[in-house]
């Protein structure tokens, strides 16, 4: 079998080639180039939603471990109102001390019951064809970078696990999102082996779910997205989110669904625990459950972190 090292070391064309041979379509990767720090970065195109719904929307998540949909979001009033929303929760902060990342758990309120019905109904066959029409919401949230926030490591959400659910995670774009903004960057097709043996070496000594050096010279996709435009993500490949050095926020929101099997070890899980258990065929009425805190309590936000998941 051919070895990691082979595959990390593949000059940039060759990698096109692969990954064209392997199942990339003409509606997921455009060009590739390197950046000034020698990275080879791949320009996504992306599919219309009447391509996502389709069977071979589905393989591509599969065999790829991600897809952009382009305007999954029509309606430019829900993105309006959900961006007022977010700018309710966290209001920017700009001092010193100031947290440059926010990932926060909100209840589906008017704004987000549109924002998420949009996306949903407009995207349901791609997303039955993932986690089946059982698939359980585990993570609804909205993610906010500020100007100053630093780059990630790269890392994948959860731990490759046999037994365990499939999990897939849907970030909707609140802004047009460019380069300076630092966008989430994704590297094709780690989800699969043979970079799944790779991490689990480093990942079973450290035991989280982190996974960084070998990945470095593959080509990755950078999520500048426009408003409304989503991209999907299997949770177990290797992402991370890249520096702001922008004026400007990134914000978007953001939901994932497991399916059958056991919650795989990982995940952050943002979501409010009144939320526990719902199903994506009921999406229509997730608005009528409240949403209660673990400790009782009818609040507005669970404001959590990458590593430790507080609540506030």
């Amino acid at each position: 079998p051919i070895s990691v090292l082979y595959w990390v070391k593949m000059p940039a064309m060759l990698w096109v080639a692969v990954l064209t041979l392997a199942g990339l379509k003409e509606w997921e990767v455009e060009t590739y180039k390197r950046n000034e720090t020698g990275e080879v970065w791949c320009s996504e195109v992306g599919a219309t939603t009447e391509e996502a719904v389709t069977d071979e929307g589905v393989r591509s998540v599969l065999a790829n471990g991600l897809l952009r949909v382009n305007d999954v979001i029509k309606d430019e009033e829900a993105v309006g109102v959900m961006l007022g929303k977010v700018e309710e929760i966290m209001p920017r902060n700009e001092g010193e001390s100031a947290n440059h990342h926010h990932n926060i758990a909100v209840r589906i309120d008017a704004a987000v019951r549109k924002v998420m019905e949009n996306t949903i109904s407009n995207t349901y066959d791609l997303l039955k064809g993932l986690v089946t029409e059982n698939g359980k919401l585990v993570e609804l949230a909205i993610m906010i970078n500020d100007p100053g926030a630093t780059y990630q490591k790269w890392h994948a959400d959860t731990v490759w696990e046999p037994e365990a659910a499939k999990l897939y995670s849907f970030f909707i774009a609140l802004d047009n999102v460019t380069l300076d903004m630092g966008p989430t960057a994704l590297v094709p097709r780690t989800h699969l082996k043979p970079f799944i043996d790779k991490c689990n070496d480093e990942v079973s000594k450290t035991r989280k779910p982190i996974c960084s050096a070998a990945f470095e010279p593959l080509p990755k996709i950078a999520a500048t997205l426009q408003p409304g435009d989503m991209m999907v993500m299997d949770s177990v490949l290797q992402h991370r989110a890249n520096s702001n050095v922008s004026t400007k926020r990134r914000r978007l929101i953001y939901f994932s669904l497991a399916g059958p099997g056991s919650s795989p070890e990982g995940s952050t899980y943002t979501l409010h625990p009144g939320y526990t258990g719902l199903r994506l065929k009921d999406y229509k009425n997730w608005h009528k459950t409240p949403a209660h805190s673990r400790y009782g309590i009818d609040t507005d936000r669970l404001d959590t972190n990458n590593m430790g998941g507080e609540e506030f």
